[in-house]
């Protein structure tokens, strides 16, 4: 429940932020290659992304967003379901800033919040960890590719802002 409440309050502060000049507002598919855990080890999984981008220089910005992995569940002898969210924050730097076209590096923080329930026990495998990438923003669209210390994930993100 304080999830969904913090949740709530994140995407109102940010769509009444989002009509100022400086700040981008947006939301796309991600995908992790170890988010899914299965018998046999972890695979990728599938999510939606919502973010927020404050512009303060000409060069910089500063990233912040919300990743949730669609729930999976797995196992014949004991039922295991998983669940995935994941908060960062990353520091941009624009390389190329044209009007319409951005090519960018990132770098900042993931906590990710791992929640297992094995036989209805609940048990939550979190952590916090660094991630750099790269990213390129066409218009509206975006692109990002990055990696995530702490599980040893790559992201990739596709979606489009809304102004």
């Amino acid at each position: 429940m304080k999830k969904n409440i913090f949740l709530v309050c994140l995407l109102a502060f940010l769509t009444t932020t989002a009509f100022s000049q400086n700040f981008d507002f947006g939301f796309g598919l991600t995908t992790g290659t170890k988010m899914k855990i299965t018998e046999t080890g972890t695979s990728a999984a599938f999510g939606a992304n919502v973010r927020g981008v404050l512009n303060f220089a000409h060069k910089f910005g500063v990233l912040g967003g919300v990743s949730y992995y669609l729930p999976h569940t797995f196992g014949t002898t004991t039922k295991e379901k998983n669940s995935h969210l994941v908060l960062n924050a990353d520091l941009i730097y624009k390389f190329i800033s044209l009007p319409k076209a951005k090519i960018y590096g990132l770098a900042g923080i993931a906590h990710t919040k791992r929640y297992k329930k094995i036989n209805d026990v609940d048990h939550n495998l979190s952590g916090t960890g660094f991630e750099f990438g790269a990213g390129a923003k066409l218009g509206p669209l975006f692109g990002e590719i990055k990696y995530e210390t702490k599980f040893k994930n790559v992201i990739a993100t596709v979606g489009i802002y809304l102004k």
